[in-house]
């Protein structure tokens, strides 16, 4: 209970920060413009020995409205993107059935509670108990089953107010895409509270109680959650207000120092009291604009950022396929020694073949919602190992899904797989243009999850050597040379005489213009002696 009114808590608070810096801009553009602009530089008392000034208050006008008007654009988008498009996953199917099964339970015990008034008022028409409105779901959410994204077995996607933050991350499964983060059984993250796998980079915010893409933190002072949808006008907010508060908080002290040298006791409280407000912000704005950049130079999060330097990473990454769709077959074990048979042993790596039995799914919802104590019946046994040393044998759910077998992939502690280099990384972020960087029209385009590959970019270095060190790299050079010499084989039969290889062919070519050339500088040669 305690929990739930600190969040209802958050929520409001959040709701009310924004009207209150709305209100702190335009205060400030009152005291520059009526206190300082026009009631002293344009029309200064006739008590003050100084002269109108409209130069100055025409710069200072000119420059304060030129950071005023992007900051309030940057502010808007930031709060229109963080209501309408706030990066949420959908939850899973469970929990609307959940959510299903609560309100019938609720409607049950309300339709008890009065039921001894029902029978009293027989003649009166009787009309479904309203339900409670802590209880109520989206209707269409719950018939419709919920988005239950990311399942093991299958992929589904429903529309809802949130579909927009997400449309192409997780329209493709996690496991049909070649690299996903996962855990070290080879499955990925799961939520215990949306009972939902979680895409890469996704974490769940208690203050909203919802999955969020890429999340960074919950920010009050903007009224939501910043996530890979935000973040990007997040830091055009902070960078524009850092330096529309250094040029308050300039100018304010400039004629405070002014009016004091004049009259030694001047006190003026706007002057002050701005004075006070710009200092503070501009202290607050300059540590968030310096952070938020920080982060995206070395592509991470605040959430990320919190054990940057001791994080593991498990990556699940595909293991290629012969053309018969078999598995390579292991390289051959080597001496653990070096120097005596071979150069090192063999690395042991486990593996995991997607799709999975749709029982795998229900037992970890059935152990989310224990959890959670909704859970009323024994969980079931683990229907199969969640990760083997050897490849998968399950059967895909669906005929049109070809099962995938992936290995399970460690990096070291404090390595980033997503760490692109700082120019590609904030490039992510911010955009790929100037006007992308100076205003907010596009989103990141970190947000853009349409690649086959993986959800993000990834170091391709990085997973180069883990593939290299588990020799999944050896496979793949197997395969695409067995390709290579079939496609060249082929290109050798239909040339010529069709007895030799492409190299072949080639030298023999080679040979013929050197014959040719040396043919025609010998006729060259006697022409001359014959003209001698």
């Amino acid at each position: 209970m305690a929990a739930r009114h600190h969040k209802a808590l958050n929520k409001w608070v959040a709701r009310i920060i924004p009207v209150i810096l709305l209100g702190l801009i335009g205060y400030s553009a009152y005291v520059i413009t009526k206190v300082i602009v026009i009631d002293y530089l344009i029309n200064p008392s006739s008590g003050l020995p100084i002269q109108r000034r409209p130069g100055s208050a025409a710069a200072i006008l000119l420059f304060y409205y030129l950071l005023l008007i992007p900051l309030l654009i940057c502010y808007t988008r930031l709060i229109q993107t963080i209501i309408t498009n706030p990066g949420y996953v959908p939850r899973g199917a469970a929990w609307h059935q959940q959510c299903k099964e609560e309100v019938a339970g609720a409607r049950r015990k309300h339709r008890r509670g009065h039921q001894s008034q029902r029978r009293s008022l027989p003649n009166d028409t009787e009309k479904p108990p309203q339900q409670p409105q802590s209880w109520r779901v989206d209707t269409q959410d719950v018939e419709s089953g919920g988005s239950n994204h990311s399942s093991l077995t299958t992929h589904k996607e429903h529309g809802n107010h949130s579909s927009r933050s997400h449309n192409n991350c997780t329209d493709i499964p996690f496991w049909q895409r070649d690299i996903f983060v996962c855990n070290p059984d080879g499955r990925p993250p799961f939520c215990s509270s949306c009972l939902t796998h979680k895409p890469d980079r996704t974490h769940h915010c208690s203050e909203v109680d919802r999955c969020v893409l890429k999340m960074d933190h919950f920010c009050p002072w903007v009224g939501g959650v910043v996530s890979e949808t935000s973040f990007k006008y997040f830091i055009q907010f902070n960078v524009y207000a850092a330096f529309f508060c250094i040029m308050v908080l300039t100018t304010i002290s400039v004629f405070i120092a002014e009016r004091r040298r004049i009259d030694p006791g001047f006190l003026n409280v706007h002057y002050f009291l701005l004075l006070g407000i710009s200092a503070l912000f501009t202290l607050f704005s300059l540590g968030m604009a310096g952070s938020s950049i920080q982060l995206s130079l070395i592509n991470s999060t605040t959430v990320e950022n919190l054990n940057r330097r001791s994080k593991v990473w498990f990556l699940a990454v595909l293991i290629p396929t012969n053309e018969d769709g078999r598995l390579p077959s292991p390289p051959p074990p080597q001496s653990p020694r070096p120097g005596v048979g071979g150069s090192r042993p063999t690395p042991r790596f486990q593996t995991i073949t997607y799709p999975r039995p749709p029982e795998e799914e229900q037992f970890l919802i059935h152990q989310a919602r224990s959890q959670q104590g909704h859970g009323r019946n024994p969980p079931p046994a683990d229907p199969s190992s969640t990760a083997n040393t050897r490849p998968s044998t399950t059967t895909p759910t669906l005929p049109s899904q070809q099962p995938r077998t992936f290995a399970i992939l460690s990096t070291q502690p404090g390595e980033n797989p997503f760490d692109i280099g700082p120019w590609e990384n904030i490039r992510q972020v911010m955009g790929h243009s100037l006007s992308e960087w100076l205003f907010p029209i596009r989103q990141s385009p970190c947000a853009d999850h349409r690649s086959r590959v993986s959800a993000f970019k990834i170091n391709k270095k990085l997973v180069r050597r883990l593939t290299e060190e588990a020799m999944l790299t050896r496979a793949r050079r197997e395969r695409d040379s067995r390709s290579r010499s079939v496609s060249e084989s082929g290109m050798g039969r239909g040339s010529g005489d069709g007895s030799g290889s492409p190299a072949e062919d080639h030298g023999s070519r080679r040979k013929k213009r050197r014959r040719r050339r040396s043919r025609r500088a010998s006729r060259r040669h006697e022409g001359e002696e014959g003209v001698r």
